[in-house]
């Protein structure tokens, strides 16, 4: 569920911890309410948490330092996460798998395709 929320930039990871992107103090959530497990389902395929666990993969760095890195790509060039991820394996010089295919897949996603 972290993931989806990351992937829809409703929160963000910033030095091992979750934040909230949008105001939740001015949300009102009713006594007793209960999330549907649809939410838990994932629609479309998720690139995020794949090409995350890729780079972490293939360097040095710690999950909390590849999502760091991430974010502040993000922040700096507001872009979606998997773009911001794309850009910091570039940045390592990582080689990724299917790069061009995942590369296509997450502009279709932007484009709304």
């Amino acid at each position: 569920m972290v993931d989806q929320a990351i992937e829809k930039d409703l929160v963000k990871i910033h030095e091992d911890k979750i934040s909230a992107n949008f105001d939740y103090k001015s949300i009102d959530i009713p006594m007793g309410f209960e999330p549907s497990q649809d939410i838990l389902k994932e629609k479309k395929k998720n690139l995020f948490p794949e090409l995350l666990d890729e780079v972490v993969e293939k360097t040095d760095l710690s999950k909390q330092e590849v999502m760091s890195k991430v974010n502040e790509k993000q922040d700096r060039l507001n872009i979606e996460i998997a773009t911001a991820v794309l850009l910091v394996a570039h940045e390592q010089d990582i080689s990724l798998k299917n790069r061009d295919l995942r590369i296509e897949e997450i502009s279709k996603k932007i484009r709304g395709q």
